[in-house]
């Protein structure tokens, strides 16, 4: 997506450049950013905002799917490689796991990167706040996933 943005960018400051006959020196202010990198800059910006929509959606339903204490539908979120290991804790909890996410707060994005995202919030327990940290990943076949957490 970023590489579409850029040449697309390119190929329109040089249609602008061979339309006028001047080059792009002759005509770029150095003191402000090029054409081609606000259009680079804001579609990053885009497809950031748009993956950070995604994982909040993934957070906000893996939640839901917690507190409806409905373990085939939680393991749904995770990655296929993990979901052996969290099958087996989503058992030895059981009816326990519901209540997980009422001590939840603060859930903030870390790192965001076109294929791992890092996350963090925050557990209340009776000794203190306790803060853990969720690892994502793009599967290719089905989008974000909770990898670790």
């Amino acid at each position: 997506m970023k590489w579409v943005c850029i040449v697309t960018s390119i190929l329109l400051v040089f249609a602008v450049s061979e339309s006028n006959g001047k080059s792009d020196a002759d005509e770029a202010d150095k003191s402000q950013p090029t054409i081609t990198q606000q259009n680079a800059e804001s579609g990053a910006d885009a497809e950031v905002e748009s993956d950070m929509v995604a994982i909040e959606s993934l957070w906000h339903s893996l939640q839901m799917a917690l507190l409806a204490n409905d373990p085939q539908f939680v393991l749904q979120h995770f990655t296929p490689s993990s979901r052996e290991r969290y099958t087996q804790l989503f058992e030895l909890m059981g009816p326990a796991m519901s209540k997980m996410p009422g001590t939840w707060s603060d859930f903030t994005a870390i790192e965001i990167g076109p294929q791992i995202a890092m996350y963090a919030f925050t557990q209340k327990e009776t000794n203190g706040d306790r803060l853990h940290t969720v690892s994502f990943v793009r599967h290719p076949r089905y989008g974000w996933l909770i990898q670790s957490m």
